[in-house]
């Protein structure tokens, strides 16, 4: 392997590593809502495969069908989320530990 077939390798395995990396929310974390969402995705991957690999005509309904479910389920998510970005008080009534005591 030449110097540079062994650099084009070694971004290959390091990107290989970040994609893989992957956020995972603790279970306590995850509302109902979000749990939802995620075994509706796990739906449409197995059914998206089934009607592109095997040629399944009835999966494409099914994945349809998924996504229509997925885009309902957004609605409250983004309602959750919204409500949980305003319950954090503002950068102005949470200052920094390391400002504390100082006047400007």
């Amino acid at each position: 392997m030449t110097k540079s077939n062994n650099y084009i390798q070694n971004s290959q395995d390091f990107l290989a590593t970040i994609h893989n990396k992957q956020f995972v929310a603790e279970p306590e974390y995850k509302s109902d809502a979000f749990q939802r969402l995620e075994a509706e995705f796990k739906k449409l991957q197995k059914d998206y495969y089934k009607a592109n690999v095997d040629k399944n005509k009835i999966a494409h309904v099914r994945a349809r069908w998924c996504l229509l479910n997925i885009y309902k389920l957004c609605r409250p998510l983004r309602k959750e989320l919204l409500g949980h970005r305003r319950s954090i008080p503002r950068y102005e009534d949470n200052v920094h530990p390391s400002w504390e005591g100082i006047e400007e």
